[in-house]
């Protein structure tokens, strides 16, 4: 039930913020955090299925960081809804 809504959460935020930039720990923020048990490795897993799942629906592109973050940078492409 969570991992649904956590998916419809990062979806949405993909609906509504076309042509921003996003570092991959934003959309891991996006989780509902209250009585959360996922362990942190779990949530990165779950949170780059996800984002693997848009970059090959077209809605996400990696794009260069400009910041020396570990974390991979997005960018949110125009797309249907």
């Amino acid at each position: 039930m969570q991992v649904e809504k956590f998916r419809k959460e990062i979806y949405r935020y993909c609906q509504d913020n076309v042509g921003e930039e996003i570092l991959f720990t934003g959309f891991e923020y996006m989780w509902p955090q209250q009585n959360s048990d996922i362990s942190p490795r779990n949530l990165a897993m779950l949170t780059s299925k996800i984002l693997n799942d848009l970059i090959k629906e077209k809605i996400i592109i990696e794009v260069p960081k400009e910041t020396e973050s570990v974390y991979a940078m997005y960018k949110i492409l125009p797309h249907e809804k």
